[in-house]
């Protein structure tokens, strides 16, 4: 088993290329998930951005499949101005750009404008009464082996589900051999959130492909106050699906009902 805090801690200082090794248990079908690429992109940026400068939004493309073995992540900086900058990070395997990213960093401002989000809404269920999705060897995923997904409401993916969202609970399965030294933030959550399957795989009734084409997330800062326990909510709707693309939204909260991101995606059905 190769832990996420194993797998981030490749990268360690700012630099504009890095050299990273998928292992194989991070596999969804031929290719790597998604969360663990985003997660390692994201670092990546971060890592060339001054720390005053919080995470704002990121934006993933995912171009092809990243698989096990060697990869290298090239890491531009695009623009620094007096308070935001703009950076992206590429995955490349075989002189080819598997995934690009982007991401924005900003200072705080004042301003004359202050709206809170809203609460979480009251959970269908409390997180020990969900039911979680287990891993079955063949027909899950290997990388759900490295997480605990529970549902509260909403269909399990090939369900035949009627509804059109999900709500739950997830976190990293060990969250403290997962983290290690790593501290619960921005590259755990991208990591974490894209763990759930894509809201279309609840309505089919059997088996089918379907995967990420873009993804972005938005940051609601200041994330804090994680920890190896915490159970973060999740809350997905489907926005529109036709023609083999579906639109999907979701919002992310602390165990304390505060919002800590904003997710979209766009995704490919084959079905």
């Amino acid at each position: 088993m190769h832990y996420f805090h194993e797998i981030i801690q490749q990268l360690s200082a700012a630099q504009t290329e890095y050299r990273i090794e998928i292992p194989e248990n991070w596999g969804q079908g031929r290719a790597t998930f998604g969360g663990i690429i985003g997660g390692i992109l994201y670092k990546a940026m971060r890592l060339n951005v001054d720390p005053s400068r919080l995470a704002r939004s990121l934006s993933v493309s995912f171009v092809g499949p990243v698989t096990v073995g060697p990869m290298t992540v090239v890491v531009n900086e695009l623009r620094s101005g007096s308070s935001v900058t703009q950076i992206e990070a590429r995955a490349i395997q075989n002189d080819q750009v598997q995934c690009m990213a982007m991401a924005s960093f900003g200072t705080d401002r004042e301003s004359s404008i202050e709206i809170k989000a809203e609460s979480a809404p009251e959970a269908p269920k409390p997180v020990d009464k969900s039911q979680e999705l287990p891993y079955i060897k063949g027909i899950t995923p290997d990388f759900v082996q490295q997480f605990k997904m529970r549902w509260a409401a909403g269909g399990f993916p090939f369900s035949g589900s009627k509804d059109d969202f999900i709500d739950g609970y997830m976190q990293f399965k060990d969250q403290a051999a997962h983290l290690g030294d790593l501290p619960f933030d921005e590259t755990a959550l991208v990591t974490l959130i894209d763990a759930w399957p894509p809201i279309q795989l609840s309505k089919m009734k059997k088996p089918a492909p379907a995967s990420s084409l873009t993804w972005a997330m938005e940051f609601i800062q200041p994330i804090e106050g994680l920890t190896a326990d915490s159970w973060l909510r999740y809350k997905a709707e489907i926005d529109h699906s036709h023609n083999g693309y579906g639109q999907n939204h979701a919002q992310i909260w602390s165990e304390n009902g505060e919002l800590l991101a904003i997710s979209r995606q766009t995704v490919t059905v084959f079905a």
